[in-house]
């Protein structure tokens, strides 16, 4: 392709005192234009050139005395062409006025630059600064600038020449490799170009509308690529074919994981075609196998690379197991019974978010026309104090921050997985026999008798150890009863054809429903300055979604007056809480314990005479524990506390028989008093009454009347 010509002519100011001009033209039939042609002087505004028949041009007109550069773009760059001086009239040329519009046509090969005028002979030209000479064709080194400048000989010489400034390069040159698709239909094939010469800056297109200078990922068909030289134009076509690969294909067939945390997936790969007689191979991305039949994978993405071991020719699938998506990373939860009280806050508009009990803390809560009094948990340096929670996310974190200098960080402590919810499986040994009357169908009886967990019709079990062959993932397909051995069954889509009546395996199945763990943090506060705290638990995915709960502050002292210690548990699951992990609950509350309330039950008779008579007595040990000024959070924790299993207040265990009395709450003041009645074990508990005789294991007489145990 022939490189665009360029052409420049100017006026110098002349004898009559006209001003300068230049003009410039673009003789397109020597090259091409991309996109819309723009000329500026030095640093001015580009402007659009004017179509002149089947050229372009542009003209500037009242120009200064100066030196201009004439610069030149289009859709490949922009790039200075000429540099063009007007001067003042000098008298010596007053013979000169005819000659005064030079015309300098520039050409630049392959290591050389010439020019010459059309406006006729009497020409000289100089390059670089050379003398003027009738020498028109001048050799420069390639990658060099060189000014070349136009005069009338005998007439003005360097303010009436024209001059431009040019650039040579090597001869340009481009060539490539390619790859062929390697399998029919699998759009492998690549194209890598090679380019030389020229300036070093190019620009590719190609016929498909790509613009870079490699190509991969290629169907078969042919590509043709125009490479141009920003600096001047110069451009290389090439023309390159991809051929088809062999008809070699491998396809799969996949089952997805019942669950994330259930490796029950499978892969089957089924290669056809290619070369005759086909032989064929595979490896995995996971280096563990090199079958194609894949089974036991839980969720992820498995590579595999199917060969063609005649042709060498390569098919990679990529194929991805996915569960169902059980929702992780959406719930966190904090029970009421726990050491100190939780909340996940919510920001409250009133509107579409409205406060509730459970989304603000007691601390930030408003009361109308009211001062608030803030309320901190009392805690005790002795005190350790145990953190329940129950959460779907991956990652907990809890923190304890000093609550009134500026929430400075304190330390962190560690959580503990205490209970494993989500995705739990068990493994159970069954016995497979045909289901009678049901064609392409098996029962699975479970030897304990009872089918261990719930299940229903949809949901997936995984059959393992099984000697002949039904080892796989299955779907429920029935929950029957057995009515001659009195047992369920579940019923399964597969044809019993084994010789035996019956086959031992072993399943797999899902064994919890429940969508969330346990979790635990004990919080040793001995090492801890006094003063007040708050503590942040933060619950958060590998997708950096989080939820945080705040609790309310506590008052860390090494004691506190007036306050009393009370611990608590059950020994089942209740109230919100995983006792079964061995939690035990402390809180310690303003309250007084020391009013007695002597009780018991006794029976008695009267004798002949109208004497009353003892005849057994029980006594019990009560005491009125009243507490003041506390929360109504505290307050409704402490009703469930006394329905507790184990109670212990300061280390003595006791047990109530009425309930915690209701709050008394003063309008609008957010504390509230209340009591209840608590019953200690008394004397020993193994002889704590007056019930039995003296010789059924109680006391006997030994020893002159005195009575001894």
């Amino acid at each position: 392709m022939a490189r665009l010509r360029f052409e420049v002519a100017k006026k110098s100011e002349d004898q009559f005192g006209s001003i300068g001009y230049i003009w410039l033209r673009i003789r397109t039939n020597t090259g091409n234009i991309i996109g819309t042609p723009q000329a500026r002087l030095g640093n001015g505004a580009w402007q659009n050139l004017t179509v002149m028949g089947a050229d372009y041009g542009i003209n500037w007109n009242s120009l200064a005395n100066n030196t201009y550069d004439v610069w030149y773009k289009d859709g490949r760059g922009e790039r200075i062409v000429m540099v063009v001086q007007i001067a003042d009239y000098q008298t010596s040329c007053q013979n000169a006025f005819n000659a005064v519009i030079d015309v300098a046509v520039i050409t630049v090969n392959e290591g050389s630059v010439s020019a010459n005028s059309p406006n006729g002979s009497g020409y000289q030209y100089s390059f670089n600064g050379s003398p003027y000479s009738n020498t028109s064709v001048f050799t420069i080194t390639p990658g060099l600038e060189a000014i070349t400048a136009l005069r009338k000989k005998g007439q003005c010489p360097e303010p009436m020449g024209t001059s431009i400034l040019v650039k040579a390069f090597t001869v340009l040159e481009a060539s490539y490799t390619k790859t062929d698709e390697t399998v029919f239909s699998m759009h492998d094939g690549t194209i890598d170009v090679t380019v030389s010469g020229g300036s070093g800056n190019y620009l590719y297109q190609w016929n498909d509308g790509a613009p870079t200078q490699d190509r991969t990922g290629l169907a078969p068909g042919t590509y043709t690529v125009i490479i141009t030289d920003t600096a001047d134009y110069t451009q290389k076509t090439l023309n390159i074919t991809i051929a088809q690969g062999s008809n070699f294909q491998a396809s799969f067939v996949k089952t997805d994981p019942t669950s994330p945390f259930v490796e029950d997936g499978t892969i089957t790969i089924t290669p056809t075609g290619g070369a005759t007689p086909p032989t064929y191979s595979i490896t995995w991305s996971d280096g563990t196998s090199t079958s194609f039949n894949r089974t036991g994978l839980p969720a992820g993405v498995y590579v595999a690379n199917v060969k063609d071991d005649v042709s060498g020719a390569i098919i990679v699938l990529e194929i991805i197991l996915e569960a169902e998506e059980i929702p992780i990373g959406v719930y966190l939860y904090v029970p009421l019974l726990n050491s100190l009280k939780f909340v996940v806050k919510q920001e409250v508009n009133n509107c579409s978010v409205f406060q509730t009990m459970d989304n603000v803390l007691f601390c930030e809560e408003s009361i109308p026309d009211f001062y608030r009094k803030n309320y901190y948990q009392k805690v005790s340096k002795c005190d350790v104090l145990n953190v329940q929670f129950r959460s779907d996310f991956e990652f907990h974190i809890l923190s304890m921050y000093n609550y009134n200098i500026g929430k400075a960080f304190v330390k962190s402590f560690t959580v503990e997985l205490k209970e494993e919810n989500i995705g739990k499986t068990e493994d159970f040994a069954v016995t497979i026999r045909t289901h009678v009357g049901n064609p392409g169908q098996s029962r699975v009886y479970f030897n304990s008798g009872l089918i261990p967990a719930p299940v229903g019709v949809g949901e997936k079990i995984e059959l393992l150890n099984n000697a002949d062959g039904i080892n796989g993932l299955y779907t429920v397909a029935g929950v029957l009863n057995d009515v001659v051995l009195g047992v369920q069954y579940l019923v399964i889509t597969h044809d019993y054809d084994e010789p035996a009546p019956t086959s031992a395996a072993t399943v797999r199945m899902a064994t919890s429903t429940v969508n969330f763990n346990v979790y635990e943090s004990v919080l040793n506060l001995g090492d801890i300055a006094n003063g007040k705290y708050f503590f942040v638990i933060r619950a958060f995915n590998s997708e950096y979604n989080f939820i945080e709960a705040t609790s309310e502050p506590i008052e860390l002292q090494l004691e506190h007056p007036n306050c009393n210690a009370i611990d608590y548990q059950c020994f089942d699951n209740a109230f919100d809480m995983t006792y079964t992990t061995g939690y035990m609950g402390r809180v310690r509350v303003e309250s007084i314990y020391f009013k007695r309330l002597p009780g018991g039950d006794r029976s008695v008779s009267r004798d002949s005479d109208n004497t009353l008579v003892k005849i057994s007595a029980r006594k019990t040990r009560k005491f009125l524990f009243e507490t003041f000024q506390l929360p109504p959070y505290l307050h409704e924790k402490l009703s469930v506390i006394f329905d507790h299993d184990l109670i212990k207040i300061n280390g003595v265990e006791v047990q109530t028989e009425e309930p915690y009395s209701e709050p008394k709450y003063i309008t609008r003041y957010p504390l509230a008093n209340s009591e209840i009645k608590v019953e200690q074990t008394w004397f020993d508990r193994n002889n704590s009454d007056d019930i039995g005789s003296v010789n059924d294991g109680g006391f006997i007489i030994v020893n002159g009347g005195f009575l001894k145990y």
